[in-house]
């Protein structure tokens, strides 16, 4: 099982990374592969610009940005499992994991989508 987290506060070394390293270690402990991406660590990052470039091939991912989000894609696009870590910013999450869910849009096929499920974590401290 390939696990992918995605670090989306600026603090890389702060309580969001703490909390983030005691689940990649239990997921690690049952056997997953486990890496996490320091969002805040990227050079070259851009939000969606919803040009719709990414929509023209329905059976392919793409997106028309050349960032260094797009490694960032190729590896969600192998994750069997995708974490988010994010410090809570009123009320929100980090802008970081913010322009990078921006840029999951690529990844749906606007006429493909019958469902989409998500799940969220909150613990609080």
């Amino acid at each position: 099982m390939r696990v992918l987290a995605l670090q989306g506060s600026p603090r890389t070394d702060g309580n969001t990374q703490a909390i983030l390293d005691f689940v990649l270690d239990a997921a690690r402990g049952a056997g997953a592969d486990a890496e996490a991406v320091q969002l805040a660590e990227l050079d070259n990052l851009t939000g969606c610009r919803e040009c719709l470039a990414c929509q023209a091939n329905a059976n392919e991912p793409a997106c028309a940005i050349d960032d260094d989000m797009q490694p960032v894609l190729e590896k969600l696009l192998r994750a069997d499992v995708i974490v988010f870590a994010t410090p809570v910013f009123c009320w929100s999450p980090s802008w970081l994991l913010k322009m990078a869910l921006d840029r999951f849009f690529c990844l749906f096929k606007c006429r493909t989508i019958d469902v989409c499920v998500h799940f969220t974590l909150q613990i609080p401290y």
